[in-house]
């Protein structure tokens, strides 16, 4: 029984780091197949202010930055202790976004946001990720470059971390 758990538990790991890729920021990790087309610049003039203070607001404020594109794609977000998250693809990059209720923290939750906090990177089931915490704390993004077209992981970053500061 605890054989089949953890062939259960690291399949759900391998499916979570397969969307999110093993590193971030610096490009030099591949996504998984990419799904729609990344926009031609991002829009760094959006603000947050007509946006709701959940992850639907936060998809959206992204959106119209032109930072993500296409559909969402649900994750297993209580995997890493949030309460929902959504990850979009394009053909130069991956962007996950996940947010947590700060008024009630399980303890993979307490871990994860400790580690981004301190390293910039949370572990699961031994694997590094590096990932990125809102201003406000309440929201993490996982971002990761496949190299096909400029940087724009500092624009992205800005943008992100000032949602609802």
């Amino acid at each position: 029984m605890k054989k089949w758990s953890f062939v259960l538990a690291l399949v759900l790991v391998m499916a979570l780091f397969s969307a999110c890729g093993v590193t971030g920021w610096d490009g030099s990790s591949s996504s998984s197949q990419q799904e729609a087309e990344p926009s031609s610049a991002v829009n760094e003039n959006v603000t947050d202010e007509s946006f709701e203070d959940n992850l639907t607001g936060l998809v959206n404020y992204m959106k119209e930055a032109g930072v993500i594109t296409g559909n969402t794609e649900s994750m297993q977000a209580a995997m890493i202790g949030a309460k929902e998250g959504v990850r979009f693809a394009t053909e130069a990059y991956t962007v996950e976004l996940y947010e947590y209720d700060l008024s009630n923290l399980n303890e993979t939750a307490q871990s994860v946001l400790s580690s981004v906090r301190e390293k910039g990177t949370f572990e699961l089931l031994g694997f590094e990720a590096k990932a990125a915490l809102s201003d406000s704390g309440k929201y993490l993004m996982v971002f990761t470059e496949t190299g096909k077209e400029a940087s724009i992981a500092e624009a992205v970053r800005k943008l992100f971390a000032v949602f609802k500061k």
